[in-house]
């Protein structure tokens, strides 16, 4: 009998372990006498090792951490020393996870470097692995300067590009002494940087001159092997996405006519789509397209996977902008037209119809003309100006944030990261959170080109203009020693 007993109480013993440990593992825990589930926090943040606060109360562990957190309103806050705080107040729902895992902290004392003065620049592009930017210059006869920028070290680095002129076209310039040869150079002022392929290694150039466009495509490991693709073609193209890694195959634009072309082989498609105004893709065979209805002034918002019949999803829209995005499972267009917002959805993307379907439609307070998602394709930003809507599909939650500068030129907010944008106010280059919160002016900046973190979250950069009227890369450092 006494055996049986034993048995039995380590049974029990077993028993309550394992339902105990079931219990703590969902999130629940006794919360005056009762049980509550809890919801999960995740914190992160950049620099690591940072204090969380949870309505004032300390956790255990520094970030990167976690902690289950009662239903309800909290205040959360994130420090460490030589840093500014950050805080958060938000809700946690039972049973769901709560990621604060974008932590940007900003240092109080800001050390500022600048590197490479430049004449006249032009513009400036950074690779999409934020390693390199790619810089146009103008020398002081107004003539086309390349130059690859290495952000990967403390010390960035700077290298020209030679890309052969004969691919463009050039301007003669008249010999100002008699009896000496005319010059012919690369008008800067004629050049616009479009876009990098995910490989890094190559970027499409524009050329236009007289109204006309001359596509350049640059290998920037061997400039010497890259392509002039309006003259390979003998087409006039007026949108260009590359769809592969290394710009062997891209989507084009000519005139109305949606095509691809492969640059390898030399070959070009049939007309995909036609009557198109503009055109977007997501990944390498999803492809978003704005057209024109027939015999009417209005537009339609369609979509296709490339081999695949396009599909309309949207009519009748007036100034459409459109965004691709696939966000856990969920396939989705989101087209704007003045003051809404329609999130369409689907678990697939349509073949031979329509299978994306109106989730919701989102109103603005504003007539908006940029249609953003961020690199997680979760939150949904649309501006106008000074004003911007942010709509975090995760939370179901809507912000709306009004940028206080004084300028008239003040350009669109954009996104740093994942969750942290920035804008320039009064010429302070200025980064917050998608909601608005957590906002801090980083250092003077020029509105005019785009600013960076560096690859490893140290460093951000941007471009000043000097006392003498010249261009500067300026470096702050974000994470301290």
């Amino acid at each position: 009998m006494k055996i049986i007993m034993g048995d039995f109480l380590m049974l029990f013993s077993v028993v309550t372990i394992v339902v105990t440990l079931v219990f703590i593992t969902q999130g629940w825990t006794l919360d005056k006498g009762s049980a509550q589930q809890t919801g999960l926090v995740q914190f992160a943040s950049k620099p690591t090792g940072a204090t969380v606060e949870v309505d004032q109360t300390t956790l255990y562990a520094k970030t990167n951490t976690k902690a289950n957190v009662l239903p309800g309103e909290h205040e959360f806050k994130v420090w460490r020393e030589g840093y500014e705080t950050w805080y958060r107040k938000t809700s946690v729902n039972a049973g769901q996870v709560l990621w604060l895992n974008y932590t940007r902290l900003v240092p109080k004392q800001k050390t500022i470097k600048t590197f490479n003065a430049f004449e006249n620049l032009k513009q400036t592009k950074v690779y999409p692995n934020q390693e390199e930017i790619l810089a146009l210059n103008a020398d002081a006869n107004g003539a086309a300067v390349f130059s690859v920028i290495d952000i990967k070290s403390d010390t960035p680095k700077i290298s020209t590009l030679n890309i052969p002129s004969e691919l463009f076209t050039l301007i003669t310039k008249s010999a100002e002494i008699p009896d000496t040869p005319e010059t012919q150079f690369l008008a800067a002022d004629q050049i616009s940087i479009e876009s990098f392929t995910s490989d890094n290694n190559h970027v499409l150039l524009k050329q236009t001159v007289d109204g006309v466009a001359n596509w350049i495509l640059v290998d920037l490991d061997r400039p010497n092997e890259s392509q002039n693709l309006t003259r390979e073609f003998n087409l006039n193209f007026d949108q260009m996405i590359p769809i592969s890694d290394n710009g062997s195959k891209i989507l084009v634009r000519t005139g109305t006519d949606l095509r691809r072309v492969n640059t390898t082989n030399k070959t070009v498609s049939a007309i995909l789509v036609d009557s198109i105004t503009h055109f977007e893709t997501y990944g390498n065979d999803v492809v978003g397209y704005i057209q024109k209805q027939k015999d009417s002034d209005k537009y339609s918002a369609g979509i296709f996977k490339l081999n695949e019949t396009p599909v309309i999803v949207k009519k009748d829209l007036v100034n459409p902008k459109i965004a691709v995005a696939s966000y856990y499972s969920e396939n989705y267009l989101h087209v704007l037209d003045g003051k809404n917002i329609y999130v369409l959805k689907s678990t697939e993307w349509p073949t031979k119809q329509n299978t994306l379907k109106l989730s919701q439609t989102i109103t603005l307070p504003f007539e908006a003309s940029v249609l953003q998602v961020n690199q997680e394709d979760r939150i949904i930003m649309a501006s106008l100006k000074n004003d911007t809507f942010v709509y975090d599909l995760e939370t179901d939650k809507h912000y709306d944030i009004t940028t206080d500068s004084k300028s008239e030129e003040t350009k669109k907010i954009t996104w740093f990261d994942s969750f942290v944008m920035y804008g320039f106010n009064d010429g302070q280059l200025t980064i917050h959170d998608f909601d608005g919160a957590n906002k801090h002016p980083l250092m003077d900046a020029l509105e005019a080109f785009p600013a960076t973190f560096s690859s490893n979250n140290k460093y951000v950069y941007a471009i000043q203009a000097t006392e003498d009227g010249k261009y500067t890369l300026a470096q702050l450092k974000m994470i301290i020693d």
